[in-house]
């Protein structure tokens, strides 16, 4: 019996470390603690302080689809609290995660068929509530629903993963899970992270499998293996995998749920996901011109490529110099470009910089932001030695005589010598 209240205990005492472990996040650009309070003032706050996790997320979210835009509720060092955008900070100690994770939907892997021209139905195969359950649940919650077909309510599931926060999104009719990131650390194909469901809003409770996997006021341990743009989903020390996902533009993830609307879809604009080894599960639909829907375009001749500029974070190239552009490739950290025109000026992320068209070192041309682009400093010292060579050598062979010249002259010399030499004898 001791045995037991002792195990008891040391479980207690670990789950509760774990949701009790002080949170702190380092702030990372001049930001704003918005009080609670809407007659106080917002209390200004500078990149590089500290702030503490106090036990609140808040979310405004953005339509047509369930995605939010978060802040986290936090204490200052001076004791002041606030809401602070959940961007403008990142865990202690923790690197960020690149904009190839937090800028891509991650949906469920499936969904893709329907682009590629699978029946409606066939989500009935993964998400059997539209089929079962679906009628029941809207006549006892809207007249305007329950008069309506159930394609007209299907959201894709969404996973939205940032530096602090992983939230699903989309679970049927609009229920989603919060979770806040506790600790994590992260490889190139490999994300772990101990994260506490902070929040849980479930219309119609236990029929999402997600929904039925985790509970509010829990902590689990979260791990995303990747594999290009592929994610596979574990939860704690299970080896069945929770799900797969596929990391998607707005682009894709709106024309899922217009698949379903019967809207027209611009399949040429459909990014398709693809594996780490450039495989893909579902072929382009017959028609869609390659070129345009995948990265495998017609590559620049780099034969007489020289470098002006650095990449000093992963960054898109697009066709066209506009955010909402097809994306031709995105450019690693540290990737040298070649500057070749300079387009209009803008803001993005606070950041005021020109459009230009570059080529990249890898062969693609293509506009990117250059507010993420820094000059490639030339070695002018080298340069300078090199050329003082260069002059040397001019200047010797401009200074050195014919070589038969030369030889008359030595010879000369040479007589001239020998004939002392005999005068000299002679005395």
């Amino acid at each position: 019996m001791k045995r037991i209240i002792l195990l008891v205990l040391i479980f207690i005492a670990f789950y509760g470390n774990a949701v009790c472990e002080e949170i702190i996040y380092r702030v990372m650009f001049n930001s704003t603690l918005e009080p609670e309070a809407h007659m106080e003032s917002n209390i200004n706050i500078d990149e590089g302080e500290i702030v503490y996790f106090q036990g609140k997320l808040s979310s405004r979210q953005i339509l047509p689809f369930p995605q939010h835009n978060f802040q986290i509720y936090v204490r200052n060092e001076q004791g002041y609290t606030g809401w602070i955008e959940e961007k403008n900070i990142l865990l202690q100690n923790n690197i960020a995660l690149p904009n190839t994770i937090t800028e891509k939907h991650w949906i469920n892997s499936f969904y893709q068929q329907f682009i590629s021209g699978a029946e409606k139905e066939t989500l009935f195969n993964y998400e059997s509530f539209w089929k079962n359950d679906f009628r029941n649940f809207a006549r006892s919650y809207d007249i305007g629903m329950a008069m309506s077909s159930w394609f007209e309510w299907v959201f894709p599931t969404c996973f939205t993963i940032s530096n602090n926060i992983i939230e699903i999104s989309g679970l049927y009719t609009g229920g989603y899970i919060s979770f806040i990131i506790i600790n994590k650390k992260y490889e190139s194909n490999f994300i772990e992270a101990n994260v506490l469901c902070i929040r849980k809003n479930d219309p119609h409770p236990n029929q999402h499998q997600l929904s039925k996997r985790f509970n509010e006021g829990e902590v689990y341990k979260l791990i995303f293996m990747l594999d290009g743009d592929y994610l596979d989903i574990f939860v704690n020390s299970d080896r069945e995998k929770l799900t797969t996902l596929i990391g998607v533009d707005d682009y894709f993830k709106n024309a899922v749920k217009d698949i379903f609307l019967d809207n027209m879809i611009n399949l040429s604009r459909i990014i398709w996901p693809r594996r780490a080894d450039g495989s893909m599960d579902y072929p382009a639909p017959a028609g869609v011109d390659l070129s345009r829907t995948y990265e495998k375009i017609i590559l620049t001749n780099t034969s007489n490529f020289t470098p002006t500029h650095r990449a000093t974070d992963n960054l898109r190239l697009r066709d066209t110099a506009n955010t909402s552009a097809k994306i031709v490739t995105t450019l690693l950290k540290d990737t040298e470009v070649q500057v070749i025109e300079t387009g209009t000026s803008t803001t993005i992320n606070d950041i005021t910089a020109n459009w230009v068209k570059v080529i990249s070192s890898t062969g693609f041309t293509g506009w990117c932001f250059s507010g993420y682009l820094e000059e490639i400093e030339v070695n002018n010292f080298a340069a300078s030695v090199v050329e003082g060579e260069m002059s040397v050598q001019k200047n010797n062979k401009k200074n050195s005589l014919p070589f038969p010249l030369l030889l008359a002259i030595i010879g000369g010399a040479a007589v001239a010598i020998g004939v002392v030499v005999v005068l000299k004898k002679k005395k």
